[in-house]
């Protein structure tokens, strides 16, 4: 797990500060939701991670990741599933015969 640094604002009006909260996450997708569960109805401004750049000279720096959407998605309707009967299911069905002894 990493570590996002995620900066966000509570109202659309721009009255209050934004605000700057640490989040661990397996992805930026995944500590933007804890940050959306912890403060609802914040909107996220910058999701920033700390990172190795050049990973032989040993440069840091931090990279920005984009605002994971919200959007509601619709899901596909699923047919209703249905059995169907086969008069000639009988006629097809073997059976092994039992030994005798």
């Amino acid at each position: 797990m990493k570590r996002y640094t995620i900066r966000f604002a509570y109202d659309g009006a721009g009255d209050l500060e934004p605000q700057t909260r640490k989040f661990e996450g397996v992805s930026p997708g995944h500590a933007q939701k804890k940050c959306r569960r912890e403060y609802p109805g914040c909107k996220i401004l910058e999701t920033l991670c700390d990172a190795r750049l050049n990973p032989g000279c040993g440069t840091f720096g931090m990279i920005s990741y984009p605002t994971v959407s919200t959007a509601d998605v619709e899901p596909i309707k699923v047919p209703k599933t249905e059995q169907a009967a086969f008069g000639f299911l009988n006629e097809c069905v073997s059976y092994r015969p039992q030994p005798t002894q």
